[in-house]
């Protein structure tokens, strides 16, 4: 298995053990009857900007469902995961009435999200209504307990992956005798490029130049124009 498919089934996993707790507190359920079934939404980017890695996260989800239900007979074998998923296309207005329409009409135990700027719109409702909401954002806003108790991710924030590469950069630009590196940070004009940019730290002189994007492309970068804006030197 590809770590790619290892990381959307474990993400999978993660997602319905916290529907199943969703469906009720652990002692409340050893004391009622154990759901036939748990039911949980998935927004997916299949046609998008992002469908280039959407496609196949969708696959991890809906396999690992599959299998949960198919091969193992349910969570703990008895609780079968009925999957309600619909694509967005990565446009922020429809994961919003979908996730609406997950609450009121299909009533969900959990929701599966996926992009950045649709799960921070979300994030008051998600918290105000109390459904386990786990994003394939990792934005360092989705992860305050205090704020966004119910945003999931299973894994280091954009903004923890980013400071763990400049100090490893850090180290070795020491080890090489490097008292000052220049690092270059292109990103997509959007919420889900721009999120890690205030962890690169106080020191840092940011420049204005983000990688040039189409128009009407949600901040997707040709591989033409990014290339440009590595050769250009900084300001």
């Amino acid at each position: 298995m590809h770590t790619d498919a290892r990381v959307n089934a474990a993400c999978a996993a993660f997602i319905i053990v916290l529907a199943l707790q969703a469906a009720g507190s652990a002692p409340a359920i050893a004391q009622q009857a154990i759901p036939a079934s748990i039911k949980v939404g998935a927004l997916f980017d299949t046609t998008g900007p992002t469908s280039d890695v959407g496609v196949d996260y969708s696959r991890g989800v809906l396999d690992h469902a599959r299998y949960i239900n198919e091969v193992e007979g349910g969570v703990r074998s008895k609780v079968k995961i009925d999957l309600v998923w619909s694509d967005y296309g990565y446009r922020i207005p429809d994961a919003l009435s979908l996730y609406r329409k997950y609450r009121d009409v299909d009533q969900v135990n959990a929701i599966v999200g996926w992009g950045t700027g649709d799960t921070e719109a979300l994030k008051e409702t998600i918290s105000q209504d109390q459904i386990p909401y786990i994003s394939a954002s990792y934005s360092s806003h989705l992860d305050d307990p205090a704020k966004t108790p119910y945003n999931f991710y299973p894994v280091s924030s954009y903004s923890d992956q980013i400071r763990a590469v400049l100090k490893y950069l850090k180290d070795v630009a020491a080890q090489e005798g490097i008292s000052k590196p220049k690092i270059v940070f292109l990103y997509p004009d959007h919420p889900y490029g721009r999120a890690p940019i205030p962890a690169r730290g106080p020191r840092s002189r940011p420049s204005r130049r983000s990688a040039p994007t189409l128009p009407g492309s949600a901040g997707r970068p040709t591989r033409r124009r990014s290339s440009s804006a590595m050769r250009e030197p900084p300001d």
